[in-house]
């Protein structure tokens, strides 16, 4: 396997996964805000610090509104750890090593780009108007990454350096 497919393989499944951590942070908070007073910023705050961007957030929404810290971690794409940037890159690495990953992975991970361009990211009022939905309008996006591992065939070096992405990075933290 030549360098630049492993690399790319690599940071593909990096992208995914923390697209799909900020994905998850922002809807736990989303159910904590159901808790607090409208327009709390106390479930969203803490999610600026955990992604290491609160430097980067204060110098692009001084206010920090809870509407502003969902722009921020979904769409903005000033923001590096936003789901809408790591999705734009894992894509950017997939469409650079088209040849070698499956029609399947190549057919997701366009899916879930031209849906993300696709669709109403703009913040909407949930059923019952006491919190704030980052979910897009229309959609039932899911998390990308099982649906990208199932592509790659399972004995394949392929499948060890995508998952490679995920494995590394969890166990050098211990």
């Amino acid at each position: 396997m030549l360098s630049r497919v492993a690399d790319s393989l690599y940071w593909i499944n990096r992208y995914v996964e923390r697209a799909e951590n900020i994905s998850r942070f922002v809807e736990v908070s989303e159910a904590m805000a159901l808790d607090c007073p409208p327009g709390s910023a106390e479930p969203w705050l803490p999610l600026i610090d955990a992604s290491g961007d609160r430097e980067l957030f204060d110098q692009l929404h001084p206010a920090g509104t809870p509407d502003d810290v969902i722009y921020f971690l979904v769409c903005n794409n000033e923001n590096p750890s936003s789901v809408h940037h790591c999705l734009c890159h894992a894509r950017e690495n997939a469409r650079q090593i088209r040849e070698v990953i499956t029609t399947e992975m190549w057919e997701q991970m366009k899916g879930t780009y031209w849906t993300l361009q696709e669709e109403d990211f703009s913040l909407h009022p949930p059923r019952n108007d006491s919190a704030i939905s980052a979910r897009p309008a229309n959609s039932s996006m899911a998390s990308p990454t099982p649906h990208l591992a199932a592509t790659c065939p399972g004995n394949s070096v392929v499948w060890g350096v995508f998952w490679s992405g995920r494995i590394k990075p969890s166990a050098s933290s211990m």
